[in-house]
């Protein structure tokens, strides 16, 4: 008994206290999805990633996953993507409209054999008290754990939450065109 409980002690030391690592995920949007919005949209929308983390993506199989670049700058481009260019990002030059979507969440977690992605986006503008949460979520697979595999994931998570957000984001632009236009 002592031996088998000894066998048990040893295996778990050795597979299970293993170095520790981190991946790193060259973080980029890749989704061909699209919006049903028809024209641009006459704001300018400043985006921010409000996590503490900026570069954390959650983990995978107890490995820590990291961005090895700007998340911010992947929400952007997926925005940019997303919506054809009809939905347009306010760069650090031109005076902020008000309108920010605010990465709240954006992580990868494993669930045995199965990996799932999710991404929450906030559409705010404090000055008319407007506020609303966008949630994206991929489940999928786990079927070779690649980084191609969670970004992809990552990327279909985004398109979810985009898509959630799409039917507001029409809604804004109708009123704001109706009103005043905020491009340069």
């Amino acid at each position: 008994m002592k031996v088998i409980i000894m066998l048990i002690v040893a295996t778990t030391l050795l597979l299970g206290c293993g170095p520790s690592s981190r991946v790193q995920l060259p973080i980029t949007y890749k989704a061909s999805h699209s919006s049903s919005l028809n024209k641009i949209c006459p704001v300018k929308f400043d985006v921010l990633d409000v996590r503490k983390n900026k570069q954390s993506l959650g983990n995978y199989g107890g490995l820590s996953v990291n961005a090895d670049s700007s998340v911010e700058q992947w929400i952007e481009n997926g925005i940019e993507k997303y919506f054809e260019g009809t939905v347009k990002i306010n760069n650090s030059l031109s005076k902020s409209t008000g309108w920010k979507i605010l990465l709240k969440k954006s992580y990868i977690t494993t669930l045995a054999t199965k990996f799932s992605s999710n991404i929450v986006l906030s559409l705010e503008n404090q000055q008319q008290n407007y506020k609303r949460l966008f949630r994206g979520n991929n489940v999928r697979t786990n079927w070779s754990g690649g980084r191609s595999e969670m970004i992809d994931s990552l990327n279909l998570a985004l398109v979810d939450s985009l898509r959630v957000m799409n039917k507001e984001l029409d809604s804004i632009c109708m009123k704001s065109s109706a009103t005043q236009v905020v491009f340069n």
